[in-house]
Parts: C-alpha cells; sequence; structure tokens
C-alpha cells in the first residue's frame, strides 16, 4: 500500500482526541433536488405495450456533497467528516485527497453493525500530491469520513483538502433487500437494477450478500416459465425463482432448478423451464462473490459496480 495505515485500535483512540482546526464549504443534508450533475439516469427497463413496470417507484436521489479543508494540528488529529444518510438505492462516493504538503488519509466508517469500530476501507495522497478514490455505500445509511495525517511534521503546515460527491445508483425497485420488501416485477417484460452491495452493518474489508434483490410476479394461469438475467462485467451473480414457501422451484427436468450459476462470469444467462401452476412467485437474486468496498488511489470504477442488470421471467 502506498501509505502505511494506522491499526483499527489505534484509529478509535485517535477519534477521542481533539480536532483540527477546519473551514467547511458545501451541504450535507438531503434537499429536494434533481439529479446531480453526472449522476445516473434511473434504470427501469422496457415496459412493452401495456407500460407496466410493476412496483417501480421513482425516487428523487440525495445530494451529499462538500469540501473540508483545514490544517493538522498534530500527528494524532483525526478530521470526522459526517455524511447525511443515503437514497434507498445507494451508490457511489467519489473522495478527493489533497496533501497541500503533508501526506494524509481519508477512511470510510458505518458507526452500526458489527464492525462499527473498524474503518471499512481507505485511500490517501502523498505529500504534496491530489487523489481520487470511491467508497461504495448502501442505500439508507449514514456514514462518516475520517481524515488523518499520515505524515506529520512541525516544520510544516499539514494542510488538506478533502472533497466528496455522491454519485447515486437510482434503482426503482429498492428497497427490496428481503423477501418481505420484495417489489413486484411484470412477466414477459425485461426489468433493469443494480446489483450494488455498498458496505452494510456486517461488511468489512469485503462486502457481502448485504444487498440481494427480492422480486415477485404472479401468473393468471399455467404458464412455461424462463428466466432470463443480463449481468454486466465479470460478476458472479445468483438468481433463483421460488415458490411461497421459499423454496426454489423445480424445472420440467426436476434434476435442476430455475435459477442462473453463481460461479458463471458469462454477461447473457438463462434457465431451464419450469411449467407452473397459477399462484405467486419470488426471485431472489445476489452476488456469488464479495467484492471490495472502495477502489485504489487514482483507480477507474469497474464496470460492475454502476451498470444496472437485466431480469426477465418469460412466461408462454
Amino acid at each position: 500500500m502506498f501509505l502505511t495505515r494506522a491499526s483499527m485500535a489505534s484509529l478509535i483512540a485517535l477519534a477521542t482526541l481533539a480536532a483540527c482546526t477546519v473551514k467547511e464549504t458545501g451541504a450535507t443534508e438531503i434537499p429536494d433536488c434533481p439529479v446531480p450533475e453526472g449522476g445516473t439516469t434511473p434504470p427501469t427497463g422496457d415496459a412493452g405495450p401495456s407500460g407496466d413496470l410493476g412496483e417501480c417507484v421513482t425516487y428523487q436521489p440525495a445530494a451529499i456533497d462538500g469540501t473540508k479543508s483545514g490544517t493538522f494540528t498534530s500527528g494524532t488529529d483525526v478530521v470526522s467528516i459526517p455524511l447525511a444518510a443515503t437514497d434507498v438505492g445507494g451508490g457511489l462516493l467519489k473522495v478527493t485527497a489533497a496533501a497541500q504538503t503533508q501526506a494524509l488519509e481519508v477512511s470510510l466508517w458505518l458507526g452500526e453493525g458489527e464492525k462499527k469500530d473498524e474503518a471499512r476501507w481507505e485511500g490517501g495522497a502523498l505529500d504534496g500530491e491530489t487523489q481520487t478514490f470511491y467508497f461504495r455505500l448502501h442505500g439508507g445509511k449514514s456514514y462518516e469520513l475520517r481524515a488523518q495525517a499520515t505524515n506529520y511534521r512541525d516544520d510544516k503546515t499539514n494542510g488538506y483538502t478533502v472533497t466528496w460527491a455522491y454519485e447515486p445508483l437510482v434503482d426503482c425497485y429498492e428497497g427490496n433487500d428481503t423477501r418481505e420488501a420484495a417489489k413486484r416485477i411484470p412477466v414477459n417484460t425485461p426489468i433493469k437494477a443494480f446489483l450494488h452491495a455498498g458496505i452494510g452493518p456486517n461488511d468489512g474489508r469485503l462486502v457481502g450478500p448485504t444487498a440481494d434483490d427480492w422480486y415477485w410476479f404472479e401468473l393468471a394461469e399455467q404458464r412455461s416459465v424462463t428466466m432470463r438475467v443480463n449481468v454486466p462485467g465479470d460478476n458472479t451473480a445468483f438468481f433463483s425463482v421460488r415458490d411461497g414457501e421459499d423454496v426454489e422451484v423445480s424445472c420440467d427436468d426436476p434434476n435442476f432448478g430455475v435459477h442462473t450459476s453463481a460461479t458463471d462470469t458469462a454477461e447473457d444467462m438463462a434457465s431451464c423451464s419450469a411449467t407452473l401452476a397459477p399462484g405467486k412467485y419470488w426471485v431472489r437474486g445476489g452476488l456469488g462473490n464479495s467484492e471490495e468496498p472502495g477502489t485504489g488511489p487514482g483507480d477507474a470504477v469497474p464496470r460492475t459496480w454502476n451498470t444496472p442488470y437485466t431480469l426477465t421471467i418469460d412466461a408462454k
């Protein structure tokens, strides 16, 4: 790593010390606002002739951006920057760290869950450098940035600037992270959503199944059903169709279920077909692998982080 990272225990202790002298600009509230410039256009799908997209509900994305500048007064100063809560869909936080003279590090914290006393990810800049990196934020969560000097010197000014800007992943089917919160989708209509796993309460250096996506659909009569999914990039995603008992439904060949592979990195996937009786069914989708919760300084955002997937329930 380009900087020597303080131990988690040290960071916790430092957080209790006196704060630096700072000047802050920018808003951290969530006002009623348009999609930020460069923000994400809400993915929905092709509603088809009926115009039905199920329980797709558009929402106003959060505006979380600002700048904090100041001078570290000692090698133990920790600057805390509380962030307003994310919107229901979550998104990415672009952070730019400018080390005006001496190196600094910026870490991301979520004050809930089993890892609330751990930094979830960090990035920084060396002496006199400016670096940009991204953190992945889950929906409906309040995070905190913490900045600290990593090369404090009494004979230097030790100035810094931290700028942050939220890039929402607007998903009109969120929040649908549980079976109980599943959203209705139509059959024979492709819908688009983000398979976005931001840092959740129990995620540490990797993000786990924090953000499963749940849907439900209904058949008015017996149909032959096939599930089709396009997941961009090299994610190993897993989607399955489930019955009222939360059991994966079997295909016409009872040796197989209506699901996609949890290990296949192909973008286009299709299940085998099942003849299903009239009634209500559920779809569960999620990542089959853990992913990092942030990028390194200067690294590009992976396409899998901010490109929606497409889900279609073909019913004939």
